[in-house]
């Protein structure tokens, strides 16, 4: 009872707004706890006990398998920050949470041996060759940023592609197939900025990248034997995704650009980026899949439930009792897949 009087009587004014009067009462605190309010008492006392709970243990006292994972951690959440994914300007020298004293470490213990953990061939390397592994893999020319996905199986399972290093064994075929894809999307937008600068039309711009990553998957979703794909994604991109995905013509995606009133004879007057389709993707195997591309209603950004019924209803139209949407083994093999969120 004593003690909810005593912070009955905090102060309001003990906020990060006060920052100057909240540091001098501290310093008073520090020099007399007895010169301060009790309720500023109290407050310190709880700052005091947590920097304790949460203080970094000195280097010499930290075991150091401890550390270099705790230096793994930093690259896999950090390492993005130093990645040479801008063509057009030089990759940052450093970032403050990589640095070897934000990381615990000295330079006098660069060539000294430390348990490598796997991303050295040795049980054991020098701290410069442990973290030149590591640098290698999280910040070269592809920024891997996923640790803030709060989703462990997906961390694990992204690390276990990149891990402990990072091979990109891609064929002459692959290549070209990215780069064409590439070079199509981009075309694409040029083309409408140029022809329909004026018009709304939500650019991929900026974000090329998706349409050969949306080949990839179609084109690993054919040897995986998937038949049907749904996908559902927001405004910003669906034009591309309609023309060099599903390959809805040119044509028709240029005519509704234009003040065609003949469209809305047909009850198709809603605006272009809001319009689904459904289409087919050939894979290079000569596999085909059948590609389904919901309509938005307007402003609808969060498009997996919609996407779910949809592709509940297909399973249930075709009896996939079992619903085993996107399994390789599936009978079926249908998926739905959302651009924003997963593979459902």
């Amino acid at each position: 009872m004593l003690w909810e009087e005593e912070m009955g009587l905090f102060p309001d004014f003990a906020q990060l707004a006060n920052l100057p009067i909240i540091e001098e009462e501290y310093q008073r605190y520090l020099k007399d706890p007895n010169s301060v309010d009790i309720s500023w008492r109290h407050f310190f006392e709880g700052i005091d006990f947590a920097s304790l709970l949460y203080k970094r243990p000195e280097k010499a006292e930290g075991s150091p398998t401890v550390r270099i994972l705790e230096l793994i951690t930093a690259y896999r959440r950090y390492g993005h920050l130093l990645a040479n994914t801008n063509p057009l300007q030089d990759p940052p020298e450093s970032v403050k949470q990589l640095e070897l004293e934000t990381l615990g470490f000295s330079e006098t213990e660069l060539d000294q041996p430390f348990p490598s953990l796997g991303f050295c061939s040795g049980a054991n390397a020098s701290l410069k060759e442990i973290i030149a592994a590591i640098h290698e893999i999280y910040c070269t020319r592809i920024g891997f940023e996923y640790i803030d996905t709060d989703h462990v199986e997906l961390q694990k399972w992204i690390q276990k592609r990149i891990e402990p290093k990072l091979v990109l064994d891609l064929s002459v075929e692959e290549k070209r197939l990215l780069l064409e894809y590439l070079n199509k999307s981009e075309v694409f937008e040029t083309f409408l900025h140029t022809r329909y600068g004026g018009q709304t039309r939500f650019s991929l711009e900026g974000n090329e990248t998706a349409i050969p990553m949306f080949a990839e998957i179609l084109e690993e979703g054919a040897n995986e034997g998937i038949e049907e794909l749904w996908i559902g994604m927001a405004h910003r991109g669906r034009l591309n995704v309609l023309a060099n995905i599903l390959n809805k013509p040119y044509s028709s995606i240029f005519e509704e650009f234009e003040d065609d009133t003949t469209l809305s004879f047909f009850g198709n007057d809603d605006v272009k980026y809001h319009l689904g389709f459904s289409g087919e993707y050939t894979a290079r195997n000569g596999k085909k899949v059948a590609v389904s591309f919901p309509a938005n209603p307007s402003h609808l950004e969060s498009v997996d439930a919609p996407l779910l019924g949809q592709t509940y209803a297909v399973q249930v139209t075709k009896k996939d009792l079992e619903k085993k949407t996107g399994d390789a083994h599936s009978r079926s093999r249908r998926c739905g897949f959302s651009w924003t969120r997963r593979c459902l």
